[in-house]
């Protein structure tokens, strides 16, 4: 198995990072991640909002991060960016 992709909210808050060998957050704007938690939770704005604002800041995640994948302009996109990380991961693996 070239990779293991583990999907974890927390994961520099719970320290799971440390066992990863490489560490990639998703991100997006506050206004598109306001507009997906409204839609999705059904939520108005100041609730999505709060939920936001509850969240540490972007620089949080890049600072930990080894990649950063900007989710703002849809599903096509990120999965281009999510194929390239993965062929990079997959090629350092077999050196």
């Amino acid at each position: 198995c070239p990779a293991v992709i583990a999907d974890i909210p927390l994961l520099f808050e719970s320290d799971f990072h440390k066992e990863c060998a490489v560490n990639i957050s998703v991100l997006a704007n506050r206004a598109v991640r306001i507009d997906r938690i409204m839609t999705r939770d059904k939520l108005d704005y100041a609730a999505a909002k709060a939920r936001v604002d509850a969240q540490p800041d972007d620089d949080f995640y890049v600072s930990r991060s080894d990649e950063v994948i900007y989710n703002n302009l849809g599903e096509d996109r990120i999965a281009l960016e999510a194929k390239r990380i993965f062929d990079m991961i997959v090629k350092g693996s077999q050196e």
